[in-house]
């Protein structure tokens, strides 16, 4: 959600500054809204005296007496460097981005408010103790406050030409529905895709195409499953399907066009009709790795942690990084360090000198989709209607409820939008099943919301950690924790829903019995993990845990395991593990996959083919390949090749398969994943052979032919040894209002730099997303912990830290977790209120 706010304030930008970046004005206001950096400051409900520094790369130093003084001197901070992000964030959850940035909002704005997600952020806010909103509240008040130092409004307002709106407490809970928004499947889109290849195949060929596993499982709780059979020619014949399909409709052979010129990995598009959308690729870099050592493996017996968060890259960096001092009531001094989220007032990921905590999004079913059944058409009242006004259920037809939502368009007219809703949400169509459907999803619901992640901030072993996370009210995520004793443990947050009638991963139907939710699962019935006898526990958006009851309970999803694989195997190969050790691993951009497949390209490419006339650089192909040394390194033309041969081999294959899936719905796609089309070219089967090829060895050859073709297209008859990975994988952050802005784009950007690493390498890179983070940390030892990440701690181009932790990350070069001697000082002093 946060990178459909980015895209749609980009869309209004060019309108909506032309006129002040015409005149030349806006550059000479922005220096205007640079916060100040020392100084005194009265920030009314400050119980005493609080102190806000920063280092030379602007890392946030809150010295404060108790924590809601911290909340307030941290709203601050946030206020003055981040707010416009912040401002994204709220606007994007609650769907009033165009508001802030015109009409182009309206579109985003429409899908967004059919989850009315500022209505649940008051209730969740309502819902608080008296002593966990009043922090809500100081956090808020420290936000304006902080605001209000800057003498201009921030630059982004200047070219929007409006006026910000005060930070208030229930936008906290915006901020984290934001998160919601990003890390889950808030359309059901994955059960939808399951229903389409059940109604499309036979299901053994469903599971077999959905299979997430593969070779490369990895769970730390339970066995790795079986991966399913190829199935035979008696249960699905694809090769003489499409003979069929392609013979009565006239159509020529489906062949896939080259694979897109970048290497993006695109997330596919919010599907604002519910369900699957129009096209169904490969998920852009968005989860995490995460992984603990117990101190009975390393020399000084502390734990480690090591996390880095994956998510799309933009400036500003989503965290924020800070430490927090204050003394609890008992007398007992606390020192957390680690990176914040802008909008909230707590530590999100770092260490408190007894534990250290991390997360990585833990993919499963959480959501469940409903589809409307239709009033019988021999029912008068809907027959021919376009907008049907009744749903069937098991005891007969229903009227639709409505709710309306009235969207503010800066500089334009207010739009009423009118929704129709269900007892299981807004009732929205499905493209991809061409039907309405409603979706149940915990992000609508307010107990969903709390403040529990705070309680990690003072917890002191990892029992008392884990038990916090298996009650806070946050999306589902693995969370990590190490403590000072030696200890590990892992657990997933996150409400589990008790479901009725919603059994499975699959759509039901609301003519059936009774459907729904009936509260959520007790925190004891979820996964948990605390010092296994291996001594490690690893994560990077994998399933988990495997069999009962966790498989009904988790669902079928998951990331590809891959990098979980990596992860461990890495790990068990450490002699003497530290934080440059993790450090390295994070680092590591082997792409194991790919060399998985390489075998299956180079014995494609015997003497005949390497002889063929007509394609005279397989053999120069062939070479590079072959001498490969298996790293997605900035230098490497054999990684670029082969991922171009493997990219367009598994899009033939999702082609061959969504062939025929059109055929019954014409709106939908599957992602057929890369442990089927793996099976597929290892095992071979002709009769799953797209008949446009004699044989796999042909398809496998064309797949090489095509990542030829596509260097050539831009360097016709240049040796492919000169075209390298880093000259595609050029990482690139802009600021969103100065991404279609000329005149601002250079000033507000940071790079291009070429960067190694791939979504299937456990250094996650592409050119708009990777590791949003890197930590390294022994609690207790937090002197020796690592940190890096993108970007820097202000917003504002012309900050001294607008860029200022971008080198270390960009190099990989190890860089402390600590702040270094403060450079500036703000005092903040309690006033009257």
């Amino acid at each position: 959600m946060r990178r459909a706010a980015v895209r749609s304030a980009t869309a209004l930008a060019v309108l909506a500054g032309a006129a002040l970046l015409a005149a030349g004005a806006l550059r000479l206001a922005v220096r205007g809204s640079l916060p100040p950096l020392d100084g005194s400051f009265p920030l009314p409900g400050l119980e005493g005296p609080a102190r806000l520094e920063r280092d030379r790369l602007g890392i946030a130093i809150v010295t404060a007496e108790n924590r809601r003084d911290a909340a307030r001197a941290l709203g601050f901070a946030h206020g003055q460097d981040r707010f416009f992000q912040m401002d994204l964030l709220r606007r994007a959850a609650a769907g009033e981005l165009a508001a802030l940035i015109g009409s182009a909002g309206l579109p985003h704005d429409r899908v967004a408010r059919a989850h009315r997600l500022r209505r649940v952020a008051e209730r969740a806010l309502a819902a608080l103790p008296p002593s966990d909103r009043r922090l809500i509240e100081a956090y808020a008040d420290g936000v304006n406050a902080g605001l209000a130092t800057l003498r201009v409004r921030p630059w982004e307002y200047l070219a929007l030409r409006v006026a910000p709106e005060p930070w208030r407490p229930q936008d906290c809970f915006l901020a984290l529905a934001a998160m919601f928004l990003e890390l889950e499947d808030e359309w059901g889109r994955r059960d939808v895709e399951r229903e389409v290849a059940r109604r499309v195949f036979p299901p053994a060929v469903a599971d077999f195409l959905l299979q997430t596993d593969g070779r490369w499982s990895a769970p730390v709780l339970g066995e790795a499953p079986a991966p399913p059979a190829v199935p035979d020619a008696s249960t699905f014949d694809l090769r003489s399907l499409l003979r069929a399909l392609r013979a009565g409709t006239g159509r020529e052979r489906s062949r896939d066009p080259l694979p897109d010129r970048s290497p993006r990995e695109v997330r596919p598009p919010d599907p604002r009709a519910g369900g699957a959308p129009a096209t169904a690729e490969p998920l852009a870099p968005a989860g995490s790795n995460g992984w603990l050592v117990s101190g009975r493996l390393t020399q000084d017996g502390r734990a480690l942690l090591a996390n880095d968060m994956h998510l799309g890259i933009a400036i500003p960096n989503t965290w924020y990084r800070a430490v927090l001092r204050w003394k609890s009531d008992d007398g007992t001094e606390w020192r957390l360090a680690g990176v914040t989220l802008p909008g909230t007032p707590f530590l999100v990921s770092g260490s408190n000198g007894r534990i250290a905590w991390g997360f990585t999004a833990a993919e499963g079913d959480y959501a469940d989709v409903v589809i409307l059944d239709p009033v019988p058409e021999k029912d008068p009242a809907d027959r021919g209607a376009e907008r049907p006004e009744r749903w069937l259920g098991p005891d007969g037809p229903h009227p639709f409820d409505s709710f309306e939502e009235t969207i503010a368009v800066a500089h334009g007219e207010r739009v009423r939008q009118t929704y129709r809703s269900t007892p299981w949400g807004a009732a929205v169509r499905s493209r991809a099943l061409g039907a309405l459907v409603a979706v149940l999803w915990d992000g609508e619901m307010p107990d969903a919301y709390d403040t529990m992640l705070g309680r990690l901030e003072t917890a002191s072993s990892v029992e008392e950690a884990l038990d916090i996370g298996s009650r806070a009210g946050l999306p589902h995520l693995n969370l990590l924790v190490a403590d000072a004793a030696g200890h590990i443990g892992w657990t997933i947050t996150g409400r589990f829903p008790r479901r009725i009638g919603a059994t499975g991963p699959y759509p039901v139907h609301s003519s059936q019995a009774e459907i729904g939710w009936d509260g959520w699962l007790p925190p004891g019935e979820r996964p948990r993990l605390v010092d296994p006898a291996s001594g490690l526990i690893w994560s990077a958006n994998n399933r988990m845990a495997r069999g009962e009851p966790w498989d009904g309970r988790l669902g079928p999803d998951g990331a590809h395991p891959v990098r979980a694989w990596q992860i461990r195997d890495r790990l068990e190969r450490l002699a003497d593990p530290d934080e440059r050790a993790m450090l390295a691993i994070q680092l590591d951009d082997r792409a194991d996959l790919l060399l998985d497949w390489r075998p299956f390209f180079l014995r494609a490419l015997d003497e005949p083919s390497l002889s063929d006339p007509r394609h005279p650089r397989r053999r120069e192909f062939f070479e590079i390949v072959r001498a490969w040394d298996g790293r997605a390194a900035i230098d490497s033309p054999g990684f670029r090749l082969l991922r171009g041969a493997f990219d367009a081999a598994w899009s033939a294959v999702r082609a061959a398969f969504n062939e025929v899936v059109a055929e019954r719905f014409p709106a939908a796609r599957i992602l057929v994943t890369e442990p089927a089309a793996r099976a597929l070219v290892a095992r071979r089967p002709l009769h799953l052979l797209d008949p446009e090829y004699d044989d796999w060895d042909a398809f496998l050859l064309a797949a090489v032919d095509r990542a030829i073709a596509e260097l050539d297209r831009d360097h016709p008859g240049e040796p492919l040894a000169h075209r390298t990975w880093g000259e595609v994988n050029r990482f690139r952050a802009v600021h969103p209002i100065a991404a279609r802005i000329p005149l601002l784009s250079r000033w507000a950007s940071i790079g291009p730099d070429p960067l190694p690493g791939w979504r299937f390498c456990i250094r996650v890179q592409s050119p708009t997303a990777g590791a949003s983070d890197r930590l390294a940390v022994a609690p207790g030892k937090e002197e020796e912990a690592l940190f890096q990440m993108p970007c820097g701690q202000s917003e504002h181009p012309d900050s001294p830290f607008f860029d200022t932790d971008h080198p270390a990350w960009l190099r990989g070069t190890p860089a402390p977790l600590l702040p270094g001697p403060p450079e500036h000082r703000i005092d903040l002093r309690p006033t009257a209120e």
